[in-house]
């Protein structure tokens, strides 16, 4: 660890071969590193701490939840957690926010950086596979100089994005869930590649990612149709038909 005028550095230790990541903390700021700690820099002597961090879940039922730095609010399959007061985009904005991620099934999906001096408080946290979303809205939050003494108030819970849709349907690009719990995302995509002898080759392809009970599958489309999942997947004229 070393300290210098405008940031405080922090090195992590790695196994022969691998990239070693440092973490540069302004003032008064505070993240979460390599899901091991704490970094906290107080805003007045700008001297840093540093302390062994573990996911540890808050006490909260439904509803509005207070959720402490460094600690993660449970809902169902998800997992939402507050790890961090930087500057926004890493700087770039020139404004503090709040960093928050989730987790859905024990899998990290994504960040989110709120600035508590915009309004706009709400976000659709998706997981990896984008089948599913938990709904978050900040009810209140406020920056300290320091960051351990910052304060947010969220309301978090899974939400459905998914349409409703029947077996032997015609289907075209969108978020699907069928009668019998199967969840169905359909994109279409494109596809580029590097050419020596001129522009890009680019061409769109259909991809499909299904879930039923817990087991997941990615395809990518195919004239001639796929089982998988107790299923039947068929593209036509860019839409997708599932069966029985």
């Amino acid at each position: 660890m070393s300290r210098g005028a405008d940031h405080f550095v922090f090195e992590t230790d790695r196994p022969p071969g691998k990239a070693t990541r440092y973490s540069y903390i302004e003032p008064g700021d505070a993240e979460v590193l390599e899901n091991s700690w704490l970094l906290i820099r107080d805003s007045k002597t700008g001297m840093g701490r540093v302390r062994r961090w573990s996911p540890s879940a808050i006490d909260a039922k439904k509803g509005d939840a207070q959720l402490p730095l460094g600690r993660r609010l449970v809902r169902e399959a998800w997992a939402l957690e507050w790890v961090g007061v930087a500057p926004g985009t890493e700087g770039m904005t020139g404004r503090r926010v709040m960093v928050l991620r989730t987790l859905h099934r024990g899998n990290e999906t994504e960040y989110w950086q709120y600035d508590p001096a915009e309004r706009v408080g709400r976000h659709d946290f998706a997981s990896l596979s984008k089948l599913h979303h938990l709904g978050v809205e900040v009810v209140s939050a406020k920056l300290a100089d320091d960051a351990e003494e910052s304060t947010l108030v969220v309301r978090a819970s899974p939400v459905e994005r998914a349409t409703r849709a029947a077996l032997g349907a015609a289907l075209g690009p969108g978020l699907y869930v069928f009668d019998d719990g199967l969840r169905v995302l359909f994109e279409k995509n494109t596809s580029c590649a590097m050419s020596v002898n001129g522009p890009c080759e680019c061409s769109d392809y259909l991809e499909t990612t299904a879930e039923l009970q817990g087991e997941e599958k990615r395809f990518r489309d195919a004239a001639a149709g796929i089982r998988a999942l107790g299923h039947g997947f068929r593209w036509n004229g860019g839409l997708l038909t599932v069966s029985r």
